[in-house]
């Protein structure tokens, strides 16, 4: 379940490499697809290859290096028994399972505002609580639990 107002489970930026893809696809085999075309249309072929894929991968390196060993790091000094994992080559996010919104609406924002300096206003256990009940408000929702 997931709170509309809430920033947290919109993140990671997910950065996708074609090394997160899963083994068959159309990309296995796009170097040697490039390789049997002209001389000029291989060029080409290679030059876009790049630029699709130069870039993210740059990317990659970066999210692991700020976003798992600099944040490690601070981690560390506020946890000193914490030991970091050993992070996985691969920055591919998705939320898994069958994802329930819960919208935030007028009255909501009047109880938890959006204030800049509460960034994780929405994020707590009451906003999420008080989603929850308006569910159980609802006569739709109340109504398909009686079946």
């Amino acid at each position: 379940m997931v709170n509309s107002a809430d920033w947290v489970p919109e993140t990671m930026v997910s950065v996708q490499t074609l090394a997160d893809f899963n083994v068959v696809n159309p990309f296995v085999n796009v170097q040697s697809f490039i390789k049997k075309q002209s001389f000029i249309k291989c060029i080409a072929l290679r030059h876009g290859y790049k630029k699709l894929t130069k870039h993210n991968r740059k990317a990659a390196v970066n999210y692991r290096k700020y976003l798992g060993g600099f944040v490690s790091k601070a981690v560390k000094k506020h946890l000193p028994g914490f030991v970091p994992p050993q992070y996985a080559a691969t920055n591919n996010y998705v939320r898994a399972g069958n994802q329930i919104t819960l919208l935030a609406d007028e009255e909501y924002y009047k109880l938890y505002p959006q204030y800049q300096a509460k960034i994780f206003i929405h994020h707590f256990h009451l906003p999420y609580l008080y989603l929850l009940q308006q569910l159980e408000m609802e006569p739709s929702a109340s109504a398909n639990r009686q079946r």
